[in-house]
């Protein structure tokens, strides 16, 4: 878990040095992006932990009866907000058509002044 964080950290700050070109406003918007992912992360790990905290103790408690109960449970939870998540998105990304259009106009405007300070820098 700590080489997935290290990793996701490397990835987090060559994606930066990238958008960097692009401007602050790119900056900022990876930035906000890559600490909700964080925070995913956290969570996702910290109930994990707890899940096989759980099963460990039932387990040398000797009930295996128990740590599967246990561990079918962590499942389905993990399961069911893996389609919570994917179907919020669903709604979500319907109602941001808007924004998408409005970005994509943005990103035409700004796209030749933004496309040939890249072609000068390399």
């Amino acid at each position: 878990m700590v080489l997935e964080l290290v990793l996701e950290s490397v990835f987090a700050v060559v994606d930066v040095f990238f958008v960097s070109r692009l401007g602050p406003d790119a900056v900022a918007t990876v930035g906000l992006t890559e600490s909700m992912l964080i925070i995913l992360y956290a969570v996702a790990m910290g109930l994990s932990v707890g899940a096989m905290a759980i099963v460990a103790r039932r387990i040398a408690e000797k009930d295996r009866d128990g740590a599967a109960i246990v561990a079918v449970q962590a499942w389905g939870f993990r399961a069911s907000s893996a389609f919570c998540l994917s179907y919020s998105r669903g709604r979500w990304s319907r109602r941001s058509r808007r924004i998408r259009v409005w970005l994509k106009w943005r990103v035409r405007a700004c796209g030749l002044s933004a496309a040939a300070s890249l072609s000068r820098t390399r």
